[in-house]
């Protein structure tokens, strides 16, 4: 589950603004699978790293969405980029 969780400039919890639930196709026997596929062949759709940029992008995965294309994987590069920058400039202000 992976979720945002909304606070005021003091520190007041609004609530959870988004909550993602995934599941991992094939996690029992994982350790078998690495010795018998090669990573670098798993198609870019499958890799989890796509996954979790489709998800900040925007993409709901319903079951009857197509899908998702460049425009919400660019959005999830766009946004985990804010992000980063965010947390930069909160390190140069507050020092921790």
């Amino acid at each position: 589950m992976h979720s945002s969780l909304v606070i005021t400039w003091d520190g007041l919890p609004l609530g959870l603004a988004a909550i993602k639930f995934r599941n991992r196709d094939r996690f029992h026997g994982a350790n078998a699978l690495k010795r018998s596929i090669n990573p670098a062949r798993v198609p870019i759709e499958k890799k989890e790293s796509i996954r979790w940029l489709e998800t900040v992008g925007g993409y709901l995965a319903r079951a009857h969405d197509p899908p998702p294309g460049n425009t919400v994987i660019w959005r999830g590069i766009t946004r985990l980029t804010d992000i980063e920058l965010g947390i930069m400039i909160g390190v140069l202000l507050v020092g921790n």
